[in-house]
């Protein structure tokens, strides 16, 4: 077994210049620089007169470690190979650090200058660079990524001068997933690749967000459940198992994650969301505008809105219907809890329980008017202004729009036509690619590195948002557009069922839609309001929690004012009330309210105070002189409000002069 070798002038006869020479024990560390004497020199007195005795120079001992790599590579006999650098390695090791404790600055970045990016450190079966080695790195990662073995960490001091780190960043694993999926291409991993894969996606899945930004996700590969890697952008979670049955199979276009990788941690780097893509292959999800939580919570505070008008909320959007036209108004209380495993997105499992639920009848506000209608900033100030109201156009004038519903929700849906509509201004229920992480403390000091609980990432962890206690993460708000059809309605049941129990013909009408002319349409407009809870995600714009007390304390205080709401309206005839406890089948009404004067005669009177124009019009206080001021033909009108409560049989009749 022969030292790589280097030829050079004088090598074919045989002589040297004693600089360049070396004795024939120094072979193994500097045979590819240096001429190696044919024999053995045993006088130490000839050593010194040729200064053989002093050290090797850095650089040779350097350039020697490549030449071994090279030689590792090609040679025939590794076993021996191996037993040889057993010996020789420790002592190039050992020159290099004593070079480096007593080199000036100029001759250590000689040294490293060789050393840069090459393969030099030797693992036991192979030489790689120093940036592929670091003090803490899984087992499983080689032959991609390695750790510092116990022979090496006697050279602590020389591996990290070297630029051997503590530990790898979050680009070196994002090239290791690249690394591995070239390797594999179209083959399955085996279970140590596997395993190695799982890790990655895990680790990278843990990083703080701003760590997160530097990760390129492009190059990011994730295993799928053949166990095959592909680009994690072009893969989809499946957080809607009762669908992936359906859709999987041969032939079909999705490349389902890993289980073992996990749904969050899946979300978080770049894969897309099973229920997301077949709700927007459907008929379509349009992101829209949602006002930030800061805002709403600005407005509140403005208004300075007290826990007894909690039913404003309600009154708000009485007065919207009365702007829109709408003559009937359902009102439901709606206390029982339903299914929150086929819903749109798992966050949303929270918005499945209590909800006050608002119904206009026969009429469909349009999209991009309910989003105008969530604006904070048209309602800062509680002064009249403008047209609105009574039917006029324009926004209400009294109320505040549908940001009123935030003051007891943080994910008011609407229900319109063939759309429904979702607001989250918290950024709790439609997380997007992020995640709470966990804090420093109470580690225990484990090692991040280890591979993760294999329960660690659930759906049921996913339906849980940030606890209100010690999440400060700020987040996105988002408002979401999904077009219904009776497609996306089966796929997704649970996400439904709040809406196709009411008794006003929701699910007739998505399910009977053929041979319309318009497809799946309600029409009608549904608000549903889920109440805030104490268990519920922290909210950044109102801390207003309805317990059973104050819901019925709510109820009660509805249930006296609705029959008054009719006074100078224009428009509305008929509002209900109901109230659907969680033990009983059906709802029970508590109010019936409704104007049983004829409401021609109120309109006529309405629009007769609204006549001769001219006299309104005139500027002149010359010309008023000479007319005689204008007299309603009537000066008052009678109004009669018909009102049922609960089980009564005989209604009571309330009955106002205007």
């Amino acid at each position: 077994l022969e030292p790589p070798r280097q030829k050079r002038e004088l090598s074919h006869i045989g002589i040297a210049a004693p600089r360049t020479t070396r004795p024939k024990q120094d072979e193994w560390i500097c045979s590819s620089m240096m001429e190696i004497l044919s024999t053995t020199i045993r006088s130490e007195t000839l050593q010194k007169c040729f200064c053989w005795h002093l050290p090797l120079p850095a650089t040779v001992v350097a350039a020697q470690l490549l030449a071994l790599a090279k030689m590792n590579d090609t040679f025939n006999n590794p076993q021996v190979f191996r037993q040889t650098l057993a010996t020789v390695i420790p002592r190039c090791y050992d020159l290099l650090s004593n070079h480096f404790t007593t080199a000036s600055s100029i001759e250590t970045e000689k040294v490293l200058m060789v050393l840069q990016d090459q393969a030099w450190i030797w693992v036991g079966d192979n030489f790689v660079a120093a940036q592929m080695m670091a003090f803490e790195a899984p087992e499983n990662a080689r032959p991609f990524l390695y750790s510092v073995t116990q022979e090496l960490l006697c050279f602590e001091n020389l591996l990290r001068l070297c630029g051997v780190r503590d530990q790898f960043s979050a680009g070196d694993f994002v090239q290791l997933s690249l690394s591995l999926s070239n390797k594999l291409g179209s083959r399955p991993a085996s279970p140590k690749q596997l395993d190695l894969a799982v890790f990655i996606a895990r680790y990278l899945s843990r990083l703080s967000p701003e760590e997160l930004l530097s990760v390129n996700k492009e190059q990011l590969f994730l295993p799928s459940r053949e166990c095959t890697m592909h680009l994690a952008k072009t893969m989809t979670f499946d957080d809607a198992p009762w669908l992936s049955a359906i859709v999987s199979g041969k032939g079909s276009q999705h490349r389902f994650v890993h289980n073992d990788v996990g749904n969050d941690a899946a979300q978080i780097l770049g894969a897309k969301s099973l229920r997301d893509v077949l709700s927007a292959r459907q008929n379509g999800m349009v992101k829209i505008p949602c006002p930030k939580s800061d805002a709403l919570a600005k407005m509140f505070s403005e208004r300075k809105m007290c826990a007894d008008e909690d039913c404003r909320v309600v009154f708000d959007l009485l007065e919207i219907a009365e702007i829109k036209g709408v003559k009937q108004v359902s009102i439901f209380m709606d206390r029982r809890t339903h299914g929150s495993m086929s819903i749109l997105h798992p966050c949303l499992a929270q918005t499945q329980n209590t909800a006050l639920i608002v119904c206009f009848h026969d009429k469909v506000i349009e999209v991009d008017e309910l989003v105008k209608l969530t604006s904070p900033s048209k309602f800062y100030v509680s002064t009249v202004a403008g047209n609105g109201g009574c039917g006029g156009p324009g926004f209400p004038r009294f109320g505040s729009g549908l940001c009123g519903t935030f003051l007891l929700s943080d994910c008011p849906q609407v229900l319109a036509g063939s759309s429904m509509l979702f607001w989250d201004p918290n950024g709790t229920f439609f997380v997007e690619g992020t995640k709470d992480k966990p804090s420093a403390e109470g580690s225990d000091g484990e090692n991040h590195l280890l591979l993760a609980d294999n329960n660690i990432s659930s759906t049921e962890e996913m339906a849980m948002p940030a606890k209100r206690e010690g999440c400060n993460q700020k987040r996105k708000a988002s408002g979401r557009n999904y077009g219904i059809s009776p497609e996306i309605a089966s796929q997704f049941p649970d996400q439904f069922e709040p809406f196709f129990s009411l008794p006003i013909g929701i699910k007739e009408s998505l399910f009977d839609c053929k041979g319309k002319p318009n497809g799946t349409y309600y029409r009608g407009t549904v608000f549903r309001i889920p109440l805030r809870t104490k268990d519920g995600p922290p909210s950044a714009i109102s801390d207003r929690i309805l317990d059973d007390s104050a819901i019925t304390s709510f109820l009660d205080r509805l249930v006296e004012r609705i029959p008054t709401s009719f006074l100078f309206t224009y428009n509305l005839q008929n509002i209900n009330i109901h109230d659907w406890l969680p033990t009983e089948s059906s709802y029970r009404s508590i109010l019936r309210s409704r104007i049983s004067s004829s409401p021609i005669a109120r309109r006529n009177h309405l629009e007769e105070m609204q006549k001769n124009r001219t006299w309104v019009k005139d500027k002149s206080k010359f010309a008023k002189i000479f007319k005689s001021s204008w007299v309603p033909e009537r000066s008052s009108y009678t109004l009669q409000c018909s009102n049922k409560h609960g089980d009564v049989e005989n209604e009571k009749v309330d009955t106002y002069i205007i």
